[in-house]
Parts: structure tokens; C-alpha cells; sequence
């Protein structure tokens, strides 16, 4: 218990910083929640993508990958694009799919990684390309995908 006036103002003083850090530590949360909520939401979509897609209803599944594909879902956007290079619950288009598996490859998405080396290797909605196929298979052999390392080997790079 503060015995002087000295000590009131010295203590007055401390909870003037701590209101002040509580402050500050609110507005910070309140300008991170909603990133925090739309990788959420972005995972959630992706879920009930995921849970149409089993369900075998391929266009919902398309709906909600591409909703949580445009929100940055690196899982969706994979998943987008193998809707699109089988063409179910949307027309079958090679390009649209290499260019969300590059959205997920990019993201360190390691199957979309493998997936657009194949692109590459064969020719795939893509120009056939063995370097780039060959980088592409090395960054998901340095995830640890076998086929990848199959893959190098295939195209000569092993």
C-alpha cells in the first residue's frame, strides 16, 4: 500500500502503461482477427469442398474449392485443379488447371509441386519443359514425395 503521495503517482504511472499496452494489444488483435478469420474461412469452404467431393457431388465441390482456392487455400486450390484436369463438376480444361496447381505449388503445396512437374514433363497444359519439370520434382523430393524422386530418375535427372 503506497504510503506517500510520491508513491500514488509512481503507481498511477504504471497502471497508465499497463491501460496503455492493453490498449495497444487490442487494437493489434482487432487488426489480426480478420486474417486469422479468413484462413478459417478459407479452410472451413475447403472442408465442405472436400466433404461434396466424397459425397460424389462434384459441381458443389467445385463451388466451394474455388471459393477457398481464391481466399489462398493452397489444399483447394490443388484440389480445384484436379476437378479441372478430370473435368468433374466442370468442363475439363488443362491450362485452368496447371494454373491452380501453380498457385499451389508456388505455395509450397508439395502433391501440387509433383503434380505440375508432371504438367511439365509431359506436356500437359503446359509446353513441355524437362528443366522445369526437373525443378518442380526437386522441390517435392525436398518435402520427402517418393514420386518425385521416381520422376527425376524417369526424365534423366538422377
Amino acid at each position: 500500500m503506497p504510503n506517500t503521495k510520491k508513491d500514488w503517482n509512481k503507481n498511477l504511472k504504471r497502471l497508465g502503461c499497463l491501460v496503455a499496452l492493453i490498449c495497444f494489444a487490442a487494437v493489434v488483435a482487432g487488426f489480426l482477427a480478420p486474417l486469422q478469420s479468413k484462413g478459417a474461412r478459407a479452410e472451413r469452404l475447403w472442408q465442405e469442398g472436400r466433404a461434396a467431393y466424397e459425397a460424389k457431388d462434384y459441381e458443389t465441390a467445385v463451388t466451394y474449392y474455388r471459393k477457398s482456392a481464391e481466399k489462398g487455400n493452397e489444399k483447394a486450390q490443388f484440389n480445384l485443379a484436379r476437378c479441372y484436369a478430370k473435368g468433374e463438376g466442370i468442363e475439363k480444361n488443362q491450362v485452368e488447371a496447371v494454373k491452380w496447381m501453380r498457385k499451389a505449388a508456388e505455395q509450397g503445396f508439395s502433391p501440387a509441386q509433383n503434380n505440375l512437374g508432371c504438367c511439365y514433363e509431359t506436356g500437359n497444359g503446359v509446353e513441355k519443359d524437362l528443366k522445369e519439370a526437373e525443378s518442380w520434382f526437386r522441390k517435392a523430393v525436398e518435402q520427402g514425395v517418393e514420386q518425385a524422386k521416381t520422376a527425376l530418375k524417369r526424365i534423366g535427372a538422377e
